[in-house]
C-alpha cells in the first residue's frame, strides 16, 4: 500500500541477517545531502516497471545477499568467492560475477554473457538485457542500512552469488546509458533476484531464466 511506513523496524546493517522486503517500490535517486540519502521511508504507488520493449513486470521481492543465497553467503569474506547455495529453485542458480577467481568469466556468469555477445556500446548492453527474452528491468532496491527505497524505474539491480568483501557482494547494475555486470554493494542492501538455468547453452539473446518472487 502506498505511503506505508517501511523505515521503522527495517534499519539493519548486519551482512549475515536474512532480510526481505515485499511491497511497492520508489523512484527516488541517491542524494548525498538528504536525510536517508534521498531514499523514501514510505512505500510509493507501484510494484510494476516496464522492460525496455514495454513489457510490464512486478518487482516481486527485494532480498539481502544472505537471503538471496539461502543463508550461505553472508559470512563469506574472500573476494571472488561464490556462495555454496542460492535461493533459486532446484537446477537454477544466481549468476556468477566478480573480477577474478575461477568462475567470473565462465558459463553461468554475467561476465561470460556480456563477453559472448558483441554489444556495440554500454547503452546497447542495457537495452538488450532489458528486452525480450532476457527481460531484466529497472527493478529498484531496498536499502536496509538506512531503511529506505530507491531506483524503481531508474536502475535494474540484481544479485550475483559472488562475494566481494565480508560486508559486500557483486551485482549486475543496469541504467539508461550502461550495464555493469560486476558492480558491488553492501550485502545488507536488498535487490531483485534473477535465477539462471544454463547460460552456457544460450543461442544469441536467448536465455532460459526465471524471476523468484
Amino acid at each position: 500500500m502506498a505511503n506505508t511506513d517501511i523505515h521503522t523496524g527495517n534499519v539493519d546493517d548486519n551482512a549475515s541477517h536474512d532480510r526481505t522486503y515485499h511491497g511497492n517500490g520508489c523512484t527516488n535517486e541517491w542524494d548525498t545531502t538528504a536525510q536517508y540519502y534521498g531514499g523514501s521511508s514510505v512505500s510509493c504507488i507501484t510494484d510494476i516497471a516496464n522492460t525496455f520493449d514495454g513489457e510490464p513486470l512486478s518487482i516481486g521481492t527485494y532480498y539481502t545477499f544472505q537471503a538471496a543465497t539461502a543463508g550461505a553467503g553472508g559470512s563469506i569474506e574472500a573476494d571472488n568467492t561464490n556462495s555454496s547455495d542460492t535461493f533459486c529453485p532446484l537446477g537454477w542458480q544466481l549468476p556468477y560475477s566478480g573480477k577474478g577467481g575461477d568462475y567470473y568469466d565462465k558459463p553461468k556468469s554475467w561476465n561470460y554473457l556480456f563477453g559472448r555477445y558483441s554489444f556495440e556500446s554500454n547503452q546497447e548492453k542495457s537495452e538488450k538485457i532489458r528486452s525480450y527474452p532476457m527481460s531484466n528491468f529497472y527493478s529498484g532496491m531496498f536499502h536496509f542500512i538506512y531503511g529506505v527505497l530507491f531506483y524503481l524505474e531508474k536502475n535494474g539491480i540484481y544479485w550475483s552469488m559472488t562475494s566481494f568483501t565480508p560486508g559486500g557482494s557483486y551485482w549486475l547494475t543496469l541504467w539508461d546509458a550502461g550495464a555493469d555486470p560486476s558492480s558491488t554493494a553492501p550485502k545488507a542492501t536488498a535487490s531483485a533476484v534473477r535465477c539462471d538455468f544454463d547460460i552456457s547453452i544460450l543461442e544469441k539473446f536467448s536465455m532460459a531464466s526465471a524471476f523468484t518472487h
